[in-house]
């Protein structure tokens, strides 16, 4: 079965943000949708594990801020690639608060909608939260789809369109002597390749970090 094929469904991309037992976080979600316009209620759907459904629980508050087509890759690794268990994912970058106190981005949104939540129903893996609208603002920007999500993430996070990047390593033999070996990260599933990358993975410093999701070095392992 090729779940690559659940990409080809039309999706947008987003963070959502809350507040609650006392701290902030956000995360990055596809599943948001209108379900009535009278009044307008949507369902947003977090992962369980997420700290952000906890938190939504908890508050029972939430904001969806549509991602804008040029956002930076590195708010899309921020919010997508970490957890606020570990990290705090507002921390150096610029927001607003809105009126429940739920962290609002200040760049890269088309849209943000506002919601308080008045259902949730268990879905797996996911809670369906179903959510009131209570504010909404629009931005003159243009939404990024999932699939150019996917399409920015195979090419280095570059802008669609755009080349990616290539980075300046000073080209060495690896180290075994071999034609290299190649490693994935377990986070974002990109391919670090000694053969192309010039220089060996047990070379790198431990504190390098993968140039799309920005996870540390022993987050990759080796594909065999």
């Amino acid at each position: 079965m090729d779940n690559t094929a659940l990409f080809q469904l039309s999706y947008g991309l987003y963070v959502v943000t809350t507040k609650g037992k006392g701290r902030i976080n956000g995360q990055i979600a596809n599943t948001v949708f209108q379900i009535s316009d009278t009044p307008v209620r949507l369902g947003v759907g977090l992962n369980k594990n997420n700290l952000t459904n906890e938190l939504v629980k908890d508050s029972g508050i939430l904001s969806v801020q549509v991602l804008e087509r040029d956002v930076p890759f590195d708010v899309i690794s921020r919010f997508g690639f970490q957890s606020g268990r570990n990290v705090d994912k507002f921390a150096d970058i610029a927001y607003q608060t809105n009126a429940d106190g739920c962290p609002i981005l200040v760049d890269g949104i088309a849209a943000q909608i506002d919601c308080k939540v008045i259902g949730a129903m268990d879905v797996g893996s996911h809670t369906l939260f179903i959510c009131e609208m209570t504010d909404a603002i629009r931005n003159d920007k243009t939404p990024l789809t999932y699939a150019q999500y996917h399409e920015r993430k195979k090419n280095g996070g570059a802008l669609l369109g755009a080349a990616a990047a290539v980075p300046e390593v000073a080209p060495t033999a690896p180290a075994d002597g071999t034609n290299g070996k190649r490693y994935q990260c377990m986070i974002c599933g990109h391919i670090y390749d000694e053969a192309k990358e010039g220089v060996p993975f047990a070379d790198l410093p431990e504190d390098w970090e993968c140039p799309i999701c920005h996870v540390k070095k022993k987050m990759f392992t080796e594909v065999k």
